[in-house]
């Protein structure tokens, strides 16, 4: 803002086809350059078969981001028919107990539908097995090898730290472990969650 970025709000339900005009006519109208939805909402947005009104072209927009909870293909895929190629869309992937996202993007590489692009800058995420081992192309644990100023020092009223301790490094000790199954693609090496 200190530079002289417009910040718009938008507070109601974007997922109403039949409110006037709908959330893709104002980012069309107000030359919005970037926004997020929720994974939950893009599915609604989806259901109801959202469109823009208007004859939008998206000349503005330049990324969108999706997270919340994992980014399916189809979401993906829904906002890619509505906004068309030139804008970029990515998958974020964080978690509230650290106080933000594991993932980044990177406007240089492609990305692929419900695949996180690129871990965030710092961040050493990676895909473990039983054996705390590294895997490409097979099902694993999310951790972050990485220490992270986000990582809470502490819970609520957990004074000894056994409760963090317990459900996040004990399993892998030393590595923070999300406990989310994750799966690294062999070709893309993105990350699916």
């Amino acid at each position: 803002l200190a530079l002289g970025v417009k910040l718009f709000l938008y507070s109601g339900c974007p997922f109403y086809a039949d409110i006037k005009p709908n959330i893709w006519d104002i980012i069309e109208e107000h030359k919005v350059n970037y926004s997020f939805f929720v994974t939950s909402i893009v599915d609604r947005m989806e259901k109801f078969d959202l469109k823009p009104n208007s004859d939008a072209k998206f000349e503005h927009l330049k990324m969108i981001a999706m997270g919340g909870s994992p980014v399916k293909p189809e979401n993906f895929e829904y906002i890619r028919r509505i906004v068309g190629k030139n804008t970029f869309i990515g998958s974020m992937y964080g978690a509230t107990e650290t106080s933000g996202t594991f993932s980044g993007f990177s406007l240089n590489l492609p990305t692929y539908p419900g695949e996180v692009q690129v871990p965030a800058l710092g961040k050493d995420i990676q895909c473990f097995n039983e054996e705390g081992e590294p895997v490409i192309g097979q099902r694993g644990e999310m951790v972050v090898r990485s220490p992270n100023p986000s990582f809470p020092a502490y819970l609520w009223k957990d004074d000894d730290k056994k409760v963090l301790n317990s459900n996040y490094f004990s399993k892998y000790p030393g590595v923070w472990c999300q406990n989310d199954v994750c799966l690294v693609n062999p070709v893309t090496k993105g990350i699916v969650v």
